[in-house]
């Protein structure tokens, strides 16, 4: 039963109307997120239906009465900020704050809506729990989301990388600041006599060069060699295996799908990629190391030509001279046991080498 006196007081409505406000904007924005950025059509249909739900709701409480008691301006809460409040560092902390808007949203008009409108209350209450396991839902999805996002842009990158470099653990932090600047694209942690303790320690030092040093869109790929333990965490970008190791799809299986996974050995053919007798590709890098420089680059088209793998080619020491022919389109790999003196000026004058053979091939194409 309604009662009629509260219902005539005006800084109910106000109260009515502030908060319903709130809890149908934090929705709208929820909503948005996951329609337009996580593209997900099923939680974007239960979020839809929560918000006419939240509509059918407060459309019980006269909005006749409601515009009629508003005074935004007189709202002392309008001119109080709180800190933070007009920052969000990613889509994560959007939806949160969403998700909390919301549920108080909820909650508060549950508390009034007790004093007249019980059934609203009850119904305000349910939809509030709803709330609850809806915010779990939108969390794991926006996480399988940023997964997508970190794959690909780490793909992107791998596919503009020229030069791939392996060293061991006697690359310290300044070696390893030279070949960066020296125009090394892709760096890998290859050392088989080092401990883990030493290599996690020498990963997690050139992690604060890079993440202290480059812009994202910038930055040296990171990749460790044979041990995805490791790559996890030292926070790398990808592991390279070797023929004998583990499959690319086992190694998958742990380390997720936004990180990077090379091979050694011999390039996939057409026939390897279009699956065994039970159809499970099992060469699936994303990129290959391969002596062989005549093999074909398209040969690893599993796909459309932006899934295909990359192909580095020239797998030999430093020591023994850096190739200066490689097919066009082909990227060069060089495993490096120790850092000369001028070594980076060296690896300058290939890197160029290379880009000024991309860029001829290009034209010639055109």
């Amino acid at each position: 039963m309604k009662n009629k006196n509260l219902i005539k007081m005006p800084a109910l409505y106000r109260v009515l109307d502030a908060t319903t406000n709130r809890g149908r904007e934090a929705i709208r924005v929820i909503e948005d997120v996951v329609r337009f950025i996580c593209n997900d059509g099923t939680i974007t249909a239960q979020l839809k239906s929560v918000r006419h739900e939240f509509t059918a709701l407060t459309n019980e409480f006269s909005r006749e009465e409601r515009l009629k008691y508003r005074a935004t301006e007189d709202d002392v809460g309008t001119s109080i900020q709180a800190k933070g409040e007009y920052f969000r560092q990613s889509l994560n902390e959007v939806l949160a704050a969403n998700f909390s808007r919301f549920q108080e949203s909820l909650r508060s008009l549950e508390e009034f809506a007790k004093m007249a409108w019980p059934n609203v209350s009850i119904n305000m209450e349910h939809l509030r729990y709803l709330s609850y396991t809806l915010e779990k839902d939108v969390f794991a999805r926006m996480s399988d989301v940023e997964r997508q996002g970190m794959r690909q842009e780490r793909l992107a990158r791998l596919r503009s990388i020229l030069l791939y470099v392996a060293v061991d653990a006697s690359c310290g932090v300044t070696q390893f600041r030279e070949l960066l600047n020296a125009g090394v694209g892709m760096i890998q942690l290859r050392d088989e006599q080092a401990s883990d303790s030493a290599l996690l320690a020498l990963a997690r030092k050139w992690q604060v060069v890079v993440n202290n040093e480059f812009e994202s869109r910038s930055r040296p790929l990171m990749i460790m060699n044979r041990r995805a333990d490791l790559a996890l965490l030292a926070d790398f970008d990808g592991v390279h295996l070797n023929d004998d190791d583990l499959s690319v799809h086992e190694v998958r299986t742990f380390v997720g799908n936004e990180m990077i996974v090379g091979q050694s050995g011999r390039v996939p053919d057409s026939e390897d990629l279009s699956g065994g007798s039970n159809g499970v590709v099992r060469s699936d890098a994303d990129y290959y190391l391969t002596p062989d420089a005549t093999v074909q680059v398209s040969d690893t088209s599993a796909g459309p030509e932006e899934e295909a793998a990359v192909i580095f080619t020239g797998c030999v020491d430093a020591a023994s001279g850096i190739p200066t022919t490689l097919p066009a389109g082909r990227r060069l790999f060089l495993k490096l046991d120790s850092t000369g003196a001028n070594l980076a000026q060296a690896l300058a004058e290939v890197q160029k080498s290379l880009v000024d053979r991309r860029f001829t091939s290009l034209e010639n194409k055109e």
